[in-house]
């Protein structure tokens, strides 16, 4: 499967290009700062630089034939701007309609404090949406607003 993957050199980023490459997908990646790969995951992937916040840059990094996006983005409290997964979804929206069919899947990685009205809520949950709302708060107010976001673009798979 040809994928697309933003935010390949965070933790959860790393991880899911770890087990995508495992498992024999053609990998796109879109990072600011392609040294922070190592020369070995480097030399199995299509290495894009840029950064999400910038239209152009998405475009670069979703080829028409990309079959599945997925989304690792990650908030540093201290540097990211405000709304960095929100707009950075949108800018990856506009691509996926502008080139990409309908069924492709964009495969969302949110946030322990992203709390659906389905989900089963324990004391655990609780607790990790307090302490994201009170200590984490550009990273959980962003994250509450790119999930309104994904609601309100249900044409998206």
């Amino acid at each position: 499967m040809k994928i697309t993957l933003l935010g390949a050199t965070g933790d959860l980023g790393l991880e899911c290009l770890k087990q995508s490459i495992a498992a024999g997908h053609d990998i796109t990646l879109l990072v600011r700062t392609p040294a922070k790969l190592s020369a070995e995951l480097a030399a199995k992937v299509q290495v894009v630089q840029g950064d999400g916040l910038e239209l152009e840059d998405v475009r670069k990094a979703i080829p028409a034939e990309t079959q599945g996006i997925l989304f690792a983005v990650g908030v540093d409290e201290k540097t990211s701007p405000e709304n960095l997964c929100t707009n950075v979804t949108k800018n990856i929206f506009q691509v996926m309609r502008e080139t990409l069919k309908p069924e492709v899947p964009f495969v969302w990685c949110g946030g322990g404090s992203n709390l659906l009205p389905e989900d089963v809520v324990s004391f655990g949950s609780k607790f990790v949406y307090w302490y994201a709302e009170l200590f984490l708060k550009l990273r959980h107010k962003d994250k509450e607003r790119q999930l309104e976001f994904l609601d309100n673009n249900k044409d998206i798979n």
